[in-house]
């Protein structure tokens, strides 16, 4: 487990900026709505997704090359199979800032209430692949596990986000059509 914290470490700057983005987010969103409704919201939030997201892929594309020198001597660790531990971690942080995108959208419309059942899915088939998968790929199963969870979420999230749009649409809602 050591392995996979050390590991994360290379990647915190990614994590502290879709944090830090994050709290900024949702009261922007909601903001958005109520002046510019769903449609101009969306397109918004998209926009801003394409650019974190190519930020952190900038991240970790330098990040990948000096992952040796990083580790080793700055860090100076010794992880085991630390190519792929990155590699689920770089999976991890994109999942995580699309799924933040999803919730502060899903915020803004106040669906809270839907969320609750999808993040208990999501945990329930985030931790069974991990303790079912520790004896195949050892620590890097919490990461897979964590990846295929998150992966549940982030679906579900889609899901419930283009059902309520569907609804207002279908509704005649003049915040669909702003």
């Amino acid at each position: 487990m050591t392995d996979v914290n050390a590991t994360r470490l290379v990647l915190m700057p990614v994590f502290v900026f879709t944090i830090g983005f994050n709290n900024l987010l949702t009261p922007v969103t909601a903001n958005w709505l109520a002046s510019s409704g769903v449609t101009r919201m969306m397109r918004r939030l998209a926009v801003l997704t394409v650019a974190v997201l190519a930020g952190d892929l900038m991240y970790f594309a330098v990040m990948w090359p000096l992952r040796h020198w990083l580790i080793s001597d700055l860090m100076r660790k010794s992880i085991d199979d630390q190519d792929r531990l990155l590699f689920l971690w770089a999976c991890v942080a994109v999942i995580f800032l699309l799924r933040e995108v999803l919730q502060a959208a899903l915020f803004a419309m106040r669906r809270v209430r839907s969320m609750a059942w999808l993040m208990a899915i999501s945990a329930v088939v985030s931790l069974t692949l991990m303790w079912v998968g520790i004896n195949w790929w050892g620590a890097a199963a919490t990461l897979i596990g964590q990846v295929a969870g998150e992966c549940v979420n982030l679906a579900g999230l889609a899901w419930l986000l283009r059902a309520h749009i569907r609804e207002l649409a279908v509704s005649g809602s003049p915040s669909v059509l702003i």
